[in-house]
């Protein structure tokens, strides 16, 4: 599988069986929160989620590489894929045969 992270550590992303991404969100706590942690208090696990990359609007038939962009108010991803895969011999007929889908996760 292939893992990337957000760079503001927001949360991380798992490529996981070619066409789903497993979304893993951090807890983000303040300088305020770090002082009661150790009284014995809970804190609520996020829940993880994945993103069927068939089901989205845009064709996805292989990914090729996933990344997260920095400056964005929320978690942003790009994927790098291959709607119709294709190889070298086939130069003629088809010379772009990759595209980038972003992804903004809220």
């Amino acid at each position: 599988p292939v893992v990337c992270m957000d760079p503001e550590g927001r949360c991380a992303a798992m490529l996981v069986f070619g066409s789903h991404l497993a979304i893993l969100p951090f807890q983000q706590t303040s300088l305020l929160d770090d002082t009661f942690v150790n009284k014995g208090e809970t804190h609520d696990i996020l829940p993880s989620y994945t993103i069927d990359l068939k089901s989205l609007p845009e064709a996805v038939a292989t990914v090729k590489d996933i990344t997260f962009l920095e400056g964005y108010n929320s978690p942003t991803i790009l994927v790098l894929c291959e709607p119709m895969p294709t190889w070298a011999g086939r130069i003629s007929l088809r010379q772009d045969s990759m595209t980038v889908i972003g992804l903004s996760l809220n």
